[in-house]
């Protein structure tokens, strides 16, 4: 058996190269000396993938979402509801919850872009950048019976928490008018942070106003940054989506 070690930034992943797998526990350097993250076992994520061949999830890397998106959406359905996986689904990447309360699966859509490798590369230029308490942990597994397996920390959603957070970033920075009503007011500031908040506020309104990372976002290119892609790690807001679209 042979392995290489390959290093992004500080973050130092093992791969077992005949079975195509990264080992149960990365190291990551830190300022206090070598943390260990523990992924979930290798019997856990290659029973994952027999149970997602068994549904024939193989069928859909053949074409793009928007080529299958109704008859993708109902095979998740059923899936979550026959199995004992939760599996929901966007435009680029499904995730998969298989029980275990800190790692959720994601796996890529066909498309000319891999949104979940660039999500992995970010994280690892993330690390570079000194900013991971900003993002999700999010690493390349391997491919496992031809489907390619990413895994992210899972984040507590929070929904009412950020909807709050945005809410008092739109009322701060949007002053009533002097001849507009309450109802008028509140009604512009719903629309406003539902439909006209830009990137950079919403990452301002929940994790806080940090030049350093809007560069990092700007400067790779990471956008689709709206409320549903934030979360919470930790009682830290996190963004969990971060491959931009």
């Amino acid at each position: 058996m042979y392995e290489i070690r390959l290093v992004f930034g500080r973050v130092f992943f093992l791969y077992n190269l005949k079975n195509s797998y990264i080992y149960n526990i990365i190291y990551i350097e830190s300022e206090k000396g070598v943390n260990k993250m523990d992924f979930p076992s290798r019997q856990t994520i290659h029973e994952v993938a027999r149970i997602l061949n068994e549904w024939g999830i193989t069928d859909f890397f053949k074409d793009t979402y928007k080529q299958n998106s109704n008859r993708f959406n109902i095979w998740c359905l059923e899936l979550s509801k026959n199995t004992n996986l939760k599996v929901s689904n966007g435009y680029t990447k499904i995730v998969v919850k298989f029980g275990d309360d800190d790692w959720v699966i994601k796996i890529p859509y066909k498309t000319p872009i891999n949104y979940c490798h660039l999500e992995a590369e970010n994280y690892a230029l993330a690390h570079k950048a000194h900013l991971t308490n900003f993002f999700a942990p999010c690493y390349f597994y391997g491919v496992v019976d031809e489907i390619p397996i990413y895994l992210q920390r899972q984040v507590d959603k929070e929904d009412m928490t950020i909807d709050s957070e945005c809410w008092n970033y739109a009322y701060s920075n949007n002053p009533q008018e002097e001849e507009e009503t309450d109802e008028d007011y509140a009604d512009r500031i719903s629309s406003y942070v539902d439909n006209d908040m830009d990137d950079y506020e919403v990452v301002e309104a929940i994790i806080g106003k940090n030049r350093k990372l809007f560069d990092f976002i700007y400067e790779n290119d990471i956008n689709d940054l709206h409320k549903g892609n934030f979360g919470y790690l930790n009682d830290t807001p996190v963004i969990f989506d971060y491959s931009g679209f």
